[in-house]
């Protein structure tokens, strides 16, 4: 038995590209990659294997073992019969004489259109599920039998031992506290093979959308975290990285850095619509094919074709995941090797041009250990969970932004591989896209339009004015949230959110004055939104507390997108203009009273132990009822999530999802667990805060503690 997991891939590497010359199917691992020492030595594999093939028919599995000698296949490494004018019958037999029946396209009308379109198989494919089947069934029967040793093995199958109800297995969640999608994978070929789970894409889908709308909301509305965004952007340019010659890249030099910084904020903006829309755009279509599916649950049998609007709705969809993964993918390809943690290993090629962007990376020639050298490969073959697991120091090279990057690719892939699951269509989903791949390609790029206007405008050569506006330098956004609010510091927090204010009012001026945005698109629906930015009031010097500790002033998201409200002019006296200031102050306050009075009413109540609320304490910290906030562990902030009824799950990378269980809400919302320290500071501790108000409308003074 192999001792590695994925033998395949292992053989694949040792035989180079051309491992049919001489691999060995019968003891290489292409035929059954999941039966490895690394992998069943795991708690749970071979009992939920055990469970899984002993419980269900052959049948079942058929395609997903099929499916498990991709590699083996394409690289002829498993060598196929062919026997022509035949098709074997594997999928949905229940019966044990039908199994892997033969059928002849001369005596069955219905056929060739079965193997065709993959419903069924061709007799070279159905031999191998066979054979793989085979032995696999052989060598689970030998495990049971040496579990059971001291049963005579002509007694296992008779009435004296009959068999048993399904034993219960305690999930992951209750075992851990927390449900992990890598685990869950991992465990995959050791189960039943899954369905299609469209609303869980949904909701997957969903919750990365809020979470891009986070993220460009924060952005415009927290000083510190659109100047710890831009500085984390250029800790991850390849600019930084220095040439053959160890010459600075010539936007580095002085008098040129303002390309540099037009290229990193413009990036930076970029990013943060692109993901807004795509991920929106990807969550309306997952909502279109839920409705679809229970249209036509009825209809639906794995001996017929799909409805032809479910089935189109179906490849838009993988077509639309096929180009977004792309992204993720070409930015890991950058931003990997000019990350802090791996730029050393690399150095640049001079640039021909000093005016071009483009920018060729080259291995410096250090040695590298194994991880270091896996690292920048192993994200387009998704084994990077394995490689964190399997090597701890990797993570120590995985810098934030890169962990941020790892989970919006994650995410997608989860997407993409819930089509393909979807058996036995999944199996013919490629040659029924080709007759329509100029309508996908067509919808894929009227979607796709507004995206490349959006790159246009935001090209360096555009960004002359944002540039000085958004450089995050000279402490223009400087954001003492955390400190006690004294006069000092109130005229900090307010100079630092009027410079994000001028910044963005800039960009707007751009993006919406030419051919940017659409009207309709996610982000103009954002911004045209109700919603407010919470700003700091003005400071006042007066002797009562409630002063200090004064609602935030919100103003509209963006001034450019919302109709303002026309100003009132005052021409009386100071006197009275001194007496309408307090009359107003008086009646803010009082309705600001009755607001809070009526929210109070509506609010739920959650009574928490010591330490969740020792979280929500800084989630939504009160500068002027706590004066020291602190970090908050990541699993403390789990733990307080999973107290009041949320229930968590680990997706790759960093992100993880919550999704209410017992709250009255139905929308999940994503994280990501700090790296690598796995602490969240207090100014992170902040922002999540801010984006559970958002969500839930949740305030402190919901949360109190249960006695």
């Amino acid at each position: 038995m192999p001792s590695s997991h994925r033998p395949d891939y292992e053989a694949f590497r040792r035989a180079g590209r051309l491992p049919h010359l001489g691999a060995n199917p019968a003891t290489s691992g292409f035929m059954w990659p999941c039966i490895n020492q690394e992998d069943l030595l795991q708690t749970q594999s071979l009992p939920l294997m055990l469970n899984a093939r002993g419980r269900e028919l052959p049948s079942s599995f058929a395609a997903a073992d099929l499916e498990a000698m991709h590699l083996g296949i394409v690289c002829e490494a498993i060598e196929r019969s062919f026997l022509n004018e035949y098709t074997m019958i594997l999928n949905g037999v229940t019966a044990v004489e039908e199994y892997g029946r033969l059928l002849s396209w001369d005596d069955h009308a219905d056929a060739f259109d079965w193997m065709n379109t993959q419903k069924q198989f061709s007799p070279g494919d159905g031999l191998i599920v066979l054979q793989a089947q085979d032995r696999l069934m052989r060598f689970l029967v030998d495990c049971c039998q040496s579990i059971l040793h001291d049963i005579d093995k002509d007694q296992l199958t008779n009435n004296v031992y009959p068999i048993q109800p399904e034993p219960p297995l305690k999930t992951e969640s209750e075992l851990n506290g927390f449900e992990s999608l890598a685990l869950m994978a991992a465990e995959a070929p050791y189960r039943v093979p899954a369905q299609l789970d469209m609303k869980r894409v949904e909701s997957l889908l969903a919750a990365k959308a809020q979470a891009a709308e986070d993220h460009l909301w924060a952005l415009r509305e927290d000083p510190d975290y659109f100047r710890q965004h831009l500085l984390d952007a250029r800790e991850h340019r390849q600019e930084l990285i220095p040439d053959t010659l160890d010459h600075t890249h010539p936007t580095l030099t002085p008098g040129r850095e303002h390309i540099f910084w037009a290229r990193v904020i413009g990036n930076a903006i970029f990013n943060a619509y692109f993901d807004l829309e795509l991920f929106s755009e990807l969550h309306y279509q997952v909502q279109g094919l839920v409705t679809l599916q229970e249209r036509y649950k009825s209809d639906i049998s794995p001996m017929e074709d799909l409805p032809e609007e479910y089935l189109l709705a179906l490849l838009k969809f993988r077509h639309f995941l096929n180009q977004a993964i792309k992204g993720p993918l070409a930015q890991l390809k950058q931003t990997v090797v000019a990350s802090p943690p791996m730029r050393r290993f690399y150095v640049r090629y001079p640039p021909i041009d000093n005016a071009s962007p483009n920018i060729g990376i080259v291995s410096k020639g250090l040695k590298m250990n194994k991880v270091v050298a896996s690292l920048p490969t192993c994200f387009e073959r998704y084994e990077l969970k394995r490689l964190l697991l399997a090597e701890p120091t990797a993570s120590d090279l995985i810098s934030s932004t890169v962990a941020s990057i790892i989970g919006n690719a994650s995410i997608i892939s989860q997407c993409l591989h819930q089509p393909d699951v979807y058996q036995p269509w999944a199996r013919n989903f490629e040659d029924e896209a080709v007759s329509v791949q100029d309508d996908l390609e067509k919808a894929f790029a009227t979607k796709s339009k507004p995206w490349t206007q959006m790159l246009a405008c935001l090209k360096d050569v555009n960004l002359s004015k944002v540039v000085e506006l958004g450089k995050p330098l000279l402490g223009k956004f400087i954001y003492p949230f955390d400190k006690r609010r004294t006069k000092e510091n109130v005229e900090k927090l307010r100079l630092a959110e009027q410079n994000l204010d001028r910044f963005w009012a800039q960009v707007d001026s751009l993006m919406f004055s030419g051919p940017g945005i659409e009207l309709g698109s996610a982000a103009q629906r954002l911004l045209s939104q109700a919603h407010l930015l919470q700003r700091t009031p003005e400071w006042v010097e007066q002797p009562k507390p409630r002063v200090a500790g004064a609602p935030a002033v919100e103003q509209p998201l963006s001034p450019t997108q919302t109709k303002p409200t026309k100003a009132k002019v005052k021409t009386r006296g100071v006197a009275d203009q001194q007496a309408d200031q307090q009359a107003d102050q008086q009646a803010l306050e009082s309705i600001q009273t009755s607001r809070e009075e009526e929210e109070a009413k509506l609010q739920p109540c959650f009574r928490v132990d010591n330490r969740a609320l020792k979280v929500f304490r800084t989630l939504f910290f009160n500068p002027d009822a706590t004066s020291t906030p602190g970090e908050v562990p990541w699993y403390d902030f789990v733990h307080t999530m999973t107290s009041i009824g949320f229930m968590a799950q680990k997706l790759y990378g960093s992100v993880w999802q919550f999704s209410p269980t017992s709250y009255d809400a139905k929308a999940s919302i994503q994280f990501h667990e700090p790296h690598p320290r796995g602490k969240m500071s207090f100014m992170v501790a902040r922002r999540q805060g801010r984006r559970l108000a958002r969500a839930y409308g949740w305030t402190g003074s919901m949360f109190i503690l249960n006695k």
